[in-house]
């Protein structure tokens, strides 16, 4: 093999083909930039309300604070929901439109993350609206389909700049 040659250095070639998107990410929050008695929960602002009201009340609540019934789409935000103590809450998933086909609150389909409890959802009582519950002393949590015209305590999410 004989010795390298010479190195053209020419002039830049033209630009490459623009890739896609990236994808979008919500402005990460700081204790600031959340609403007053909500927290920073990984670029989302949580609050849980402990007053007990029907799900559609609920709703309502955090419609009025600027946001929504949580929805924990991801393991981490399902994880950062869960808090320390027992407890059971609504949160923002339901099949009221179409039975068994559950959608967020604002309207997107589940997904493909779910936290399901063993044998749920079961629609035993007409069971349109979803629970989380949280047992501290077993360590167990999951989502439970439940009546919407249950009462009880709820968490609500609002997005950084989307008040």
């Amino acid at each position: 093999m004989g010795p390298t040659g010479p190195v053209s250095t020419g002039p830049p070639g033209p630009p490459g083909p623009v890739g896609p998107p990236g994808p979008v990410v919500p402005p990460k929050c700081n204790e600031e930039s959340c609403p007053e008695g909500f927290w920073n929960g990984n670029g989302v602002c949580y609050k849980m309300f402990h007053s007990p009201l029907v799900f559609s009340e609920a709703a309502t609540t955090c419609r009025l604070h600027g946001g929504t019934l949580a929805m924990p789409r991801d393991p981490m935000s399902n994880l950062l929901i869960r808090g320390g103590q027992s407890h059971q809450f609504w949160i923002g998933l339901n099949d009221r439109r179409v039975d068994g086909f559950f959608e967020w609150i604002d309207g997107t389909p589940l997904g493909s993350y779910s936290f399901w409890g063993p044998g749920q959802p079961d629609d035993r009582n007409h069971e349109d609206c979803v629970e989380f519950r949280y047992f501290n002393k077993k360590g167990e949590s999951y989502w439970n389909d439940m009546p919407c015209d249950y009462s009880l305590p709820f968490m609500c999410q609002v997005i950084p700049g989307q008040t």
